[in-house]
């Protein structure tokens, strides 16, 4: 247990610079002034993916990490994810403190479902970010924030995702909860494996 708050402190080492609290300030304006409730999301996937660029700058940080590596980078990625959720209650609690009416950025269905999403989004990038550099995970970062966009911006137009979004906004909680986090979870777990080979392919090539 030890390894693993060790390796997440040294993953959370690489968002303590200006660079990143410059950028976390930009995503916060535009997060609250443009009703990006739903794509909230995006906000932890930027920022979990910039201890390997860290690595990449500083080769001298990869040998700090132990041999729990990539299991603590997914355990960082989610803690991300939970304090942008806490910001999301907070900020809503906030705008219907101060504005005098109930806003809610994200509805509880629609934290389930962006946190769903996420999951099978960072099982997806790691592995690509595990195997090769930076420069080049960030083209499928990019990749599915760009599809993600284009399918709420055209969920009305295309007859599949507009069916998708009407059933998760009408599914029962009790069964949406669980078939969810089945798929989060095999998702992760997946991922983890495959991560794991690759990490320890490239750190026996070294």
């Amino acid at each position: 247990m030890n390894q693993i708050i060790e390796n997440i402190k040294l993953d959370l080492s690489s968002l303590l610079n200006k660079r990143m609290l410059i950028l976390f300030a930009v995503l916060l304006l535009l997060y609250i002034f443009f009703n990006m409730g739903m794509a909230f999301f995006i906000v932890p996937l930027i920022f979990a993916v910039q201890p390997f660029a860290a690595e990449e700058l500083n080769h001298a940080l990869l040998k700090k990490y132990n041999d729990k590596k990539v299991v603590s980078r997914y355990i960082f990625s989610f803690i991300l994810l939970i304090a942008t959720i806490i910001m999301t209650v907070i900020l809503s609690l906030l705008f219907t403190l101060f504005l005098k009416d109930n806003i809610t950025l994200v509805s509880f269905k629609g934290m389930i479902g962006m946190t769903a999403i996420y999951a099978v989004v960072i099982s997806i990038l790691y592995p690509l970010y595990f195997k090769s550099t930076f420069r080049k995970g960030n083209i499928f970062l990019y990749l599915s924030i760009l599809v993600y966009a284009l399918m709420i911006s055209m969920n009305q137009y295309i007859p599949l995702i507009k069916d998708v979004v009407q059933y998760l906004e009408t599914a029962n909680i009790l069964i949406l909860l669980p078939v969810l986090l089945v798929i989060s979870l095999f998702s992760i777990i997946l991922s983890i494996i495959i991560s794991s080979r690759i990490n320890a392919s490239a750190l026996k090539g070294k």
